[in-house]
């Protein structure tokens, strides 16, 4: 290869290639500065310029003795720039080529900030740098960003030269121009495009990389390869010279300066794979600077991997974070069908090949997050929807069919749906896994067990990590309240139970023997403390603290707090009535709440969509929820979250109350939601200054309590904290960036009780920035004196809104004439409900859900729709009754109707689904797969169902849905918790028939997890396609049944039967009431659930079925998955009790 080789970029020759390049580039700075420049600055970090630094200020000295002339008072002077440990600066005087001055920052990213950038700026100033000074960008990616970024930005832009110093900086960093900093809220959101003078790529400052950053560039060079669109195949380059290559790699990291004695050829590889890359990243910003189209392929494994690196930065590098990308990225092509496994094996084998990690369990990483709090896939969704790629509110990734080919050559976007489903169990830390439960108690210094169980059922992973349940109780039997909890959670979370007699001191806790386990442990004694602490420092544990508040001993509530003086990072609270019966199974779900959201699994909520018609949170403003407790399954129908008001609840409006008693009474009021509705908390409290009554914070010990309170709403499962904005000027600004890292969402809210805000001015827009900064959510609340406050309110949103922001807005005005606010805010408006009136003291201002709805009619924002049920015959259906109550109860103008027919056509009868008022259908037999065709669009699930149930009108598109498998999952689940069924992967269940309902049961039972799935239809040919549609990846096994008996045969004590689902009609007589009692004597252990689907709209009951077997009908199914329906068309919860109630008053 030439000394020297010229790489075009945007039309000029800026990019010199070579090696040993050093006394070329001191020259050709000098000679390209025009005009002459008075200064240069050469910016490195501390590492790279230990090497290389002075080198380069003797080639500027030797050119200095050459060409000057000046007297000795002209020779270079040093200086220091004088700051607290800051950057060393020297200066070289030359009246030829004008000062040269230096500038030292710390290395890594950790550098590339604000901050950085402000103290040399300052430097610059302080050095009277003038627009002539030129400036040098000596070092790796983060250097060369800060450089560009201040070179564009200083004296409103200098020139500067790019000399980076590693092979990430070589090929990619450095072309094209791009800079910035990272924020606390995601990598180079602030940033410019700024093209150097001259870009030098000297493969020479290659011999003093380390192995690990060699790595971390050749994450970069097979991206590139990956991409490549040209005709030589430089991936198939890589994987056959790969292994030379990593050689070298290692050679260099254990012998520094080794490039220059490695066999050339060897040497030319690398030469020839760098060239290449720069050349192409060089031809893609040619063609695209802008970043609007073809350049932004470059970004390839980028949307996950920087979202990775934004959580595990620094101990995982950029490169390895793409290189996680890349994998998960190219999962998701295969997922959405554009690509086919081996593209992912190709990508896994050359990263393996260059040491860069293929996943989150890669070893590699294990290795280097040590005791980073582990990512979850809500917390990456919420970084990823901060990617500059993303617009339009959604997330853009690079799609490849195969390595060398895109779907297309520009980022697409990515559903969310899509994203979760074809990664998330990469992203995961805990997975699915077998546990152990067993009770403990103390004595003379032993754990000694006290319960015996259930036998093993499957053993102990040994990836697994620890959850440490402490329970607090007086009884200290067999049939404690700990160990009931402990076998319920088991069943809850779809584990394995099992049981090991031992016992074990308190001296070797923590040791091998009780590594992974699940504990449910008595605690009595403070000595408990030093089992936990030292469990903790050995293992990954989490620590849940189960108090049963009626058997509660008031010397463990103390010993309780002192422990967790120690677990703070670990340790979670429940707090509840758990004795027995329906307690005992509301409590172990309320558990089971808090241990997914300690495990860091959000799958099951999250932040309400900005796309929604409108969402809402209700406002409780009581001091005690107790008496609410029977009320707020009413109370909570169609919000989205329920706020708790924590500054009004009684142990904060008393000064007697003791610490561990306010936290007590808090974990209390909580367990009683969780118990009776499953909606997301938002933990609020409010000062007095913003109209609440916690008093006002300073810099002592309001906000030192205020902090211990949020922390604590952490610890007991919240998941969403209010925090006020004007918190963020006081001593708990430097906290607010711990809350966000943790597991509960923000809302940063603001209320301007004392003026009205100024919303046109720059008022209102100062502090949604400081909210935007803090928050997921920004929330502003001000007053109203007139119509005219309330307009400028509406100017600001519309303004807001056309900006495509990322974060969400709650804005309304308060007062009477602020009503109208309630009802125009978009997203989270808060609301009260009827049925508080008498609780609390309803400020005037505020409005029911059904208030907004009736009031948004009346304006003519919500128009009246038409939805329709499809099917034959279905004169007797109970659907339209269901859904027309719902529409009734929120106020909504729409009316739901019967379109018996046995075909679907377009003609002018069914042209009623291209109607301009049709809002949707539900779909049943003979139509569920028929009804495909007319479809836009069909959900995934729908599409691995076969079957449609649901339609939904999306703007003019009709998209299918299928919630039946919704309703038969949550039947039968709902049931299997209360009649003491296992793990279901050691049970099989039988599923007859084999239409559209079938299908969806058939997911659902896959869903649920059952080992064994039998099959039984008169017509074979129909159970083949029945299973041909069943999800790929289930772990369950289907078996065929030529007869219904044969499976009386099957059924044994290690395959025992506990569900039977009939899907065929109801005068099919296929499955009768002595068959299901047959099949269910069985086995005594296990009480059998039959789900009848053919239901005659009378809801009648099977008389001769045995009493102990759990019938589940078709009504109970239909309701079911007819809120799930209603919910997917208003975006409103329904109030399931009063549907039901008012259903079964009808049929009466």
């Amino acid at each position: 290869m030439e000394k020297q080789v010229v790489v075009e970029i945007l039309g000029k020759n800026s990019i010199i290639f070579g090696n040993n390049l050093t006394n070329f580039i001191v020259k050709d700075i000098i000679d390209n500065v025009i005009p002459k420049s008075s200064a240069f600055v050469i910016i490195t970090d501390a590492i790279v310029g230990r090497f290389y630094l002075d080198t380069f200020l003797n080639e500027f000295e030797k050119l200095r003795c050459v060409g000057s002339s000046s007297t000795e008072d002209q020779k270079n002077k040093a200086i220091m720039f004088e700051k607290e440990n800051a950057p060393k600066t020297e200066e070289l005087r030359n009246s030829t080529i004008g000062r040269v001055l230096h500038y030292i920052v710390e290395p890594g990213e950790g550098s590339k900030t604000r901050e950085t950038v402000s103290e040399i700026q300052d430097f610059l100033l302080s050095q009277c740098c003038n627009r002539d000074t030129a400036l040098v960008a000596l070092g790796g990616g983060v250097i060369g960003d800060i450089v560009g970024f201040i070179a564009s930005t200083y004296l409103r832009g200098v020139p500067f030269f790019q000399i980076p110093t590693s092979l990430l900086a070589m090929v990619d960093s450095s072309i094209g121009g791009k800079n910035g900093v990272d924020t606390p809220l995601g990598k180079n959101l602030i940033g410019t495009i700024y093209q150097p003078i001259r870009l030098y790529i000297d493969t020479n400052f290659l011999s003093t990389l380390p192995q690990r950053e060699f790595s971390n560039g050749m994450a970069e060079v097979i991206k590139t390869c990956a991409l490549s669109l040209d005709d030589d195949n430089w991936f198939e380059f890589l994987e056959k010279n790969g292994d030379n290559m990593a050689e070298l790699m290692t050679l260099i990291d254990t012998k520094p300066n080794q490039w220059d004695k490695t066999s050339t050829e060897i040497q030319f590889l690398f030469s020839e794979i760098i060239l290449f890359s720069v050349k192409f990243k060089a031809r893609v910003v040619t063609e695209d600077v802008g970043d609007k189209g073809l350049r932004q392929i470059l970004n390839f494994g980028h949307t996950i991997g920087h979202a990775i690196e934004q959580h595990y930065a620094p101990n995982l590098l950029h490169g390895e974070c793409v290189a996680i990308g890349m994998i998960l990225e190219s999962k998701i092509s295969i997922g959405l069908k554009h690509a086919k496994s081996s593209l992912t094996e190709r990508l896994r084998s050359i990263l393996h090949t260059f040491f860069l990690p293929v996943g989150l369990d890669d070893e590699i990483v294990n290795q280097r997050i040590g005791n980073c709090e582990p990512i979850n896939m809500d917390l990456l969704m919420r970084t990823m929807k901060l990617d500059k790629k993303n617009t339009g509110g959604h997330i853009h990734m690079i799609l490849l069919t195969e390595i060398g080919k895109l779907v297309e050559p520009h980022a697409l976007p990515v559903s969310e749906t899509d994203i979760v489903t074809n990664i998330r169990k990469y992203i995961e830390k805990f997975p699915r896994r077998s546990v152990h439960f067993s009770t403990f108690v103390e004595k003379e210094g032993n754990l000694e067990r006290i319960d015996t169980a259930i036998t093993t059922k499957a053993s102990i992973s040994a990836s697994d990590s620890s959850i440490v349940i402490i329970g607090y109780h007086a009884d200290g039997t067999t049939e404690s309240v700990n160990g009931k909890l402990g076998y319920k959670l088991a069943q809850n979370l779809n584990w394995n139970f099992e049981n090991q007699v031992t016992s074990i001191s308190l001296k070797n806790v923590g040791e091998k023997f009780f590594e992974k386990y699940v504990i449910v442990m008595k605690m009595e004694s403070i000595s408990c403390n030093d089992f936990l602490k030292t469990w903790t420092k050995k293992n990954d544990s989490i620590v849940i603290h189960v108090i049963s508040s009626i058997k509660l001993q008031t010397a463990a509530s103390k010993s309780e707090f002192d422990v967790c003086k120690h677990l703070s990072k670990y340790s979670y609270f429940f707090e509840g009535d758990v004795n027995n019966g329906e307690d005992l199974d509301a409590g172990a779900e309320g558990l089971v709440h808090v241990v997914n959201y300690a495990r860091g699994n959000f799958y099951n909520w999250s932040l309400p969509q900005m796309n929604l018609f409108r969402s809402f949170f209700v406002c409780l403003l009581v001091p005690d929820v107790t008496n609410l407790a029977n009320d707020l399954p009413s109370i909570v129908a169609g919000a989205h979250a329920l706020e708790l008001r924590v500054d009004l609840l009684q142990p904060l409006l008393c000064e007697n109350w003791s610490r561990h008693e306010v936290n007590r009474f808090i974990a209390r009021q909580v367990s009683i939601i969780r118990r009776k509705v499953k909606i997301p908390i938002i933990f609020t409290i409010r000062t007095i200054s913003e109209g609440g009554k916690f008093p006002d914070t300073g810099h002592g010990v309001n906000s030192k309590i205020l902090f211990q309170l949020f922390r604590f709403a952490i610890r007991i499962g919240c998941e969403i904290i209010d925090i006020q904005m004007r918190m963020c000027e006081d001593a708990i600004t430097n906290r607010i960036s711990t809350l966000a890292s943790l597991k509960s969402r923000i809302i940063a809210s603001y209320h301007s009780l004392d003026h009205v805000l100024d919303w046109i001015g720059t008022e209102g827009q100062k502090w949604v920035s400081k909210g935007q900064q803090y928050g997921d959510v920004v929330k502003i609340v001000s007053k109203s004196d007139s119509q005219q406050d309330n307009r400028k309110l509406a100017e600001f949103i519309e303004k807001y809104v056309s900006s495509q922001p990322t974060i969400p807005l709650i804005a309304i005005n308060m007062g009477r004439l602020g009503q109208v606010t309630r009802m125009t805010n978009h997203y989270m408006t808060p609301v009260s409900h009827s049925a508080l009136t008498a609780h609390q003291n309803v400020r005037l201002c505020q409005l029911t859900i059904q208030d907004i709805l009736h009031g948004l009619t009346l304006m003519g924002e919500i128009e009246p729709k038409k939805f329709y049920l499809i099917g034959h015959p279905i004169s007797h259906s109970l659907s339209p009754l269901i859904h027309n109550t719902n529409f009734n109860y929120f106020k909504l103008p729409h009316s739901y109707r019967i379109m018996d027919t046995k075909e679907i056509t377009l003609n002018d009868k069914h042209s009623m689904l291209k109607a301009v008022d049709f809002g949707g259908a539900s779909v049943t037999m003979p139509h569920k797969v028929s009804i495909l065709s007319f479809l836009d669009t069909v959900s995934p699930i729908a599409q691995k169902i076969g079957a449609v149930n649901t339609i939904i009108k999306i703007g003019n598109k009709l998209k299918g849905e299928n919630t039946d498998w919704l309703g038969i999952y949550h039947c039968i689940s709902r049931i299997s918790k209360k009649i003491g069924t296992s793990h279901p992967t050691g049970l099989s269940a039988l599923l007859i028939g084999a239409g559209g309902t079938a299908r969806a049961a058939m997911f659902a039972l896959q869903e649920i997890g059952f080992g064994t799935i039998f099959m039984y239809n008169r017509t074979l040919e129909k159970l083949h396609e029945l299973e041909s549609c069943c999800p790929n990846g289930s772990s369950s096994k289907t078996v065929q049944l030529k007869t219904l008996e044969e499976v009386v045969d099957l059924v044994s004590p290690q395959q025992l039967l506990c569900v039977i689902v009939d899907t065929t009609p109801l005068d099919s007589k296929v499955c009768t009431a002595g068959f299901v009692n047959k099949v269910f004597s069985k086995n005594s252990n296990i009480i059998g659930i039959l789900v009848k689907m053919g239901y005659d709209g009378s809801n009648s009951s099977d008389e001769e079925l045995n009493p102990k077997i759990s019938l589940v009908t078709g009504v109970d199914v239909l309701i079911e998955q007819a809120l799930w329906q209603a919910e997917l068309w208003t975006g409103l919860k329904p109030e399931a009790r009063y549907i039901t109630k008012f259903l079964h008053a009808s049929l009466k």
